[in-house]
């Protein structure tokens, strides 16, 4: 399988793109929404703190944290998207970033984290099979730096560091608590270059789960 992204011209005329999450707060399961104690309190907390969406788990989603900072590093201006990939424009300064992420097709409804056991959750890592990744964008400027920034099993994993301390969640201190922190944030972290032609092409295999963001710097 195969994830196609071509930008002709970094000078390609963009739209407007909101980014949505940065008016989203966390909840706790879905299922507490149909409360009308929990709604009033949302309604509350919405008028004071000004946020339009609520994250709710035990529903469809595939966003966390260290996605979330990936996605900040957008740009507010859409030029492309296409299955699996979004590419952006920051308006004031014209470089591009694009993010991709491959969510495996075999998971065709919410990751069994959310609603599983803990033994089931281990299993969804290794769900699905490689893709591969081709994006070439052009127009750049000759010998362009791109910064790729990976989130996946090797970057940006808290949980490897969690069974470091042998998964005793409850008596972690509060140096072990940074530290976990530290990893969620710690991504992958390579640099490429565009070619003298202002061309830059990657392609390569991509593990499942895996969110990469490349920016132009």
């Amino acid at each position: 399988m195969t994830t196609p992204l071509n930008i002709a011209d970094r000078q390609v005329p963009g739209r407007p793109f909101t980014h949505f999450w940065n008016t989203c707060i966390g909840a706790g399961r879905a299922a507490e929404g149909l409360r009308a104690t929990w709604q009033e309190h949302l309604r509350t907390g919405a008028d004071a703190a000004g946020f339009r969406h609520a994250r709710s788990t035990a529903c469809w989603t595939t966003t966390c944290s260290s996605t979330g900072m990936l996605m900040n590093r957008l740009g507010g201006e859409l030029l492309a998207q296409t299955g699996g990939a979004v590419v952006t424009r920051d308006s004031s300064d014209g470089r591009l970033s694009a993010l991709v992420y491959h969510y495996p097709p075999e998971v065709s409804q919410a990751p069994p984290g959310s609603f599983g056991s803990r033994e089931v959750a281990e299993r969804t890592p290794a769900t699905g099979v490689p893709r591969l990744l081709s994006i070439e964008l052009s127009g750049l400027p000759p010998g362009a730096a791109i910064a790729i920034s990976a989130l996946e099993q090797d970057h940006g994993n808290a949980l490897r560091r969690v069974e470091g301390h042998g998964r005793a969640a409850e008596s972690v201190t509060r140096k072990q608590a940074q530290a976990l922190r530290e990893a969620a944030c710690a991504t992958g972290h390579t640099v490429r270059y565009a070619d003298g032609t202002g061309r830059f092409a990657f392609q390569e295999a991509i593990a499942p789960w895996s969110v990469l963001l490349f920016s132009e710097i």
